[in-house]
């Protein structure tokens, strides 16, 4: 557990499915100082800042439940925004049944930080959590590209189910940091650390334990960092930040 607390303001209009999550959520929130509070109303949410209602260094984010409701219904498309406002700069996340691919756009183009579909297993909704906590975005793949194989993990369902928002093409003139790598400038500051691991050659479970992540949270960040470079495997995206380019058909 780190120091550092998270305020998760949990949203739902339905009081029972909103006590259903936040029991999902109970040992979870525990294991990573999480404080949930439960709300149905957004002027229940403490204003931006309010120094009386939390720690100021405390990070915080709202999840906001909307179960099978599509974001395209009235109730979704006026709360979202709503609640962002209310919000200011911390970061709305959604949770819904329903992550087909036009569904998955709609969210995207309201602006939202991201989105767990509850078709995940347990393990990979949490850490997609935690990653968007800690400054990430995360959206389900569309449908037809997600591989449901029973033969796939928890860790191995994150990195095939998350996608982050579309990127610029990566010209690898951008940006370059103190150690001659290029970075992209779309990178969090945890991506960074991730991409430096892997100029290194290292594995996801070496990167794991070496910047104190789950090794599905580093699936999540490595498909994270593919994405933002348009790379096919992560060798590419070290060929890309040593300056080297890409490397056609070689693989993961």
């Amino acid at each position: 557990m780190s120091g550092d607390s998270t305020l998760l303001w949990l949203f739902d209009s339905h009081h029972m499915r909103r006590a259903s999550v936040a029991a999902f959520l109970s040992g979870w929130t525990r294991t990573e100082n999480v404080n949930v509070r439960q709300v149905s109303a957004v002027d229940q949410i403490a204003p931006s800042r309010a120094a009386q209602d939390h720690n100021p260094s405390d990070k915080q984010i709202c999840l906001l439940v909307i179960g099978g409701a599509s974001f395209a219904d009235p109730y979704v498309t006026h709360r979202v925004p709503q609640l962002m406002r209310h919000l200011g700069d911390r970061p709305l996340v959604v949770m819904a049944d329903n992550s087909a691919p036009h569904e998955v756009q709609r969210a995207i183009a309201l602006g939202i930080r991201g989105m767990i579909s509850t078709r995940l297993p347990a393990d990979v909704a949490l850490a997609a959590l935690k990653f968007m906590i800690d400054g990430g975005s995360h959206f389900p793949h569309e449908t037809g590209q997600v591989h449901h194989s029973a033969g796939l993990n928890g860790s191995d369902m994150a990195a095939e189910a998350s996608a982050a928002l579309p990127a610029a093409p990566y010209n690898s003139a951008e940006t370059v940091d103190q150690h001659g790598t290029n970075v992209h400038p779309d990178l969090t500051p945890r991506q960074v650390d991730v991409l430096s691991s892997l100029r290194q050659g290292r594995s996801n479970k070496e990167i794991a334990r070496v910047l104190n992540l789950s090794e599905a949270t580093v699936k999540i960040h490595v498909r994270h960092i593919m994405r933002k470079f348009g790379a096919e495997n992560r060798t590419q995206v070290a060929l890309m930040a040593s300056g080297n380019g890409a490397v056609p058909g070689s693989q993961q």
